[in-house]
């Protein structure tokens, strides 16, 4: 095996073994003769190496592009993403890349649910130092408990559909206005949602 063959064999790990593999691919396809030195270092392949640098660079940016269609990899397109999705919203955008990417991803996959996984989904997104720790439906009316007594209502149908969120953060400065904002945006349209913040230090 030629050094050139090795170069065809070695991993994508780098610009400069992706330049390498090129160079080794116009090399190969050059006539065979003593005129076509093919030697690395000769004045020919170095000529090669420098022309081939575009098509290494255009290889590069297919690859990119290709990590480009999943949303939670996508940086370049991520504002394009963004639009698709109507996004930010009245609820205003993450501050990191990551939280825009999981926004991005929430309404793609879960919107306008509120399972447990689309509403941690939301939670982490939104803060990486935030987290969905329960959901609890309100404690049943009973008479004579918590100030219930004959003649109060019992409650009405609507209630069968209030969740309690609770909500534990170790971020001080947590937007809670904007976190409830956005489980609100997910949430199904009969639902209602009670927070509950807890802060841990």
């Amino acid at each position: 095996m030629g050094l050139l063959d090795a170069e065809l064999d070695a991993p994508l790990d780098d610009d400069e073994v992706r330049i390498a593999r090129w160079k080794a691919l116009a090399v190969n396809l050059l006539p065979r003769g003593l005129a076509w030195a093919r030697a690395l270092g000769s004045n020919l392949t170095d000529l090669l190496g420098a022309a081939i640098c575009e098509f290494a660079r255009v290889e590069e940016m297919a690859d990119i592009f290709y990590a480009e269609m999943d949303p939670s990899q996508a940086v370049m397109l991520l504002p394009e993403w963004e639009r698709a999705f109507s996004l930010p919203d009245e609820c205003g955008a993450p501050a990191t890349t990551q939280g825009r990417q999981a926004s991005v991803v929430a309404r793609l996959t879960g919107g306008g649910t509120n399972t447990a996984d689309a509403l941690a989904v939301a939670v982490a997104a939104f803060d990486s130092d935030t987290e969905l720790t329960s959901i609890t439906h309100p404690t049943q009316f009973e008479v004579g408990t918590d100030g219930g007594g004959a003649g109060q209502p019992v409650g009405a149908d609507e209630w069968a559909n209030v969740i309690t969120l609770t909500i534990t953060t170790s971020n001080p400065a947590l937007d809670e206005a904007g976190l409830e904002c956005v489980l609100n945006g997910i949430k199904r349209g009969h639902g209602h949602y009670l927070f509950e913040h807890v802060f841990v230090p």
